[in-house]
């Protein structure tokens, strides 16, 4: 079953209230299967990490992660 955006919109104001990171896997939905480069976008909702892969790179086993300059910075 798909979310809805208001379910998304929802989950993102609880990870805000609660300091929970939103990480969108987007390794299956990403790189413009759903209209938009990614599913995300659709939602109207901006998650701490996007993780994606396979279509990025032709056919090449390669994968990425991107996110919030303040997550990405952060020391391990």
């Amino acid at each position: 079953y798909a979310a809805t955006p208001a379910f998304m919109q929802r989950l993102r104001a609880l990870c805000d209230e609660h300091g929970i990171m939103l990480i969108a896997d987007e390794v299956q939905s990403g790189a413009g299967r759903t209209g938009t480069l990614f599913a995300m976008e659709q939602m109207g909702v901006a998650p701490d990490l996007t993780t994606f892969a396979k279509s990025i790179a032709g056919g090449f086993p390669l994968a990425g992660v991107t996110g919030r300059a303040e997550v990405m910075d952060a020391v391990a």
